[in-house]
């Protein structure tokens, strides 16, 4: 089989897995050493795009502190407390650092972490990024004409499994998405949604999944939706 040329994108992707094979859990490296020997199999890495390793996660050292003492990396509404969670767990994720939560008179709730101010205002850098870009593709993606509530745990995880550099172990189920299937018709042939609308033809993980190694790749969160268009209209 002829291999493909690896772009710049696929480079970056290997890169990420070899990150993650060396660095990671045991059971991440599995994973991770499983999905490079697909990738390489695919892909020709002699030619073509070179590997850029820009990453959300690159060049960021915690120092953790004792004590009583924490900074604030993110001040969400009570909304957005499911989004914020995210950011939650890539902190505890990556730089095995667990924040916890500060409800606040206001209403807002901060997260914090108990690590020093130059750690802190890096992971505040990096939380902005995430929330952001969290709410933003959700928000286009909710608005796109044919999903539901249903499709929003899917979606968001394969964001988060995308922006972690891994994906669903094989043997684990990818969340269920409700309404993720094709409309169907009524009776006299119609449609139960308007022409117009775009229709879903890729289970919500795996669009997610895509969206979340743009943001890894710290793809500005204003330029999201149009690569989620890209994915859905595939």
């Amino acid at each position: 089989m002829t291999k493909k040329t690896a772009t710049t994108e696929i480079h970056n992707k290997r890169a990420r897995l070899i990150e993650m094979a060396e660095r990671g859990t045991e059971h991440e490296a599995k994973i991770a050493r499983t999905k490079l020997t697909a990738l390489e199999n695919l892909y020709d890495f002699s030619k073509g795009g070179q590997e850029t390793r820009v990453n959300l996660f690159d060049g960021v050292h915690v120092t953790k502190v004792g004590g009583d003492r924490s900074v604030r990396i993110l001040s969400v509404e009570a909304s957005e407390l499911e989004i914020g969670s995210y950011v939650k767990w890539a902190i505890l994720d990556r730089f095995q650092v667990d924040s916890f939560w500060k409800k606040l008179k206001s209403g807002k709730t901060e997260l914090h972490s108990k690590v020093d101010p130059a750690s802190g205002q890096q992971l505040r850098e990096i939380g902005a990024h995430i929330h952001k870009s969290f709410r933003t593709i959700w928000a286009e993606f909710s608005n796109s004409g044919t999903i539901n509530s249903g499709q929003r745990a899917p979606f968001l995880s394969g964001a988060y499994d995308g922006m972690m550099g891994g994906g669903r172990p094989e043997g684990i189920r990818v969340p269920s998405a409700l309404g993720a299937s094709l409309p169907k018709k009524r009776r006299g042939g119609k449609s139960t949604i308007k022409p117009s609308a775009p229709v879903v033809r890729i289970h919500p993980y795996e669009i997610g999944l895509a969206l979340g190694e743009k943001i890894a790749m710290k793809v500005p969160p204003k330029q999201l939706p149009a690569e989620l268009r890209k994915l859905m209209a595939a």
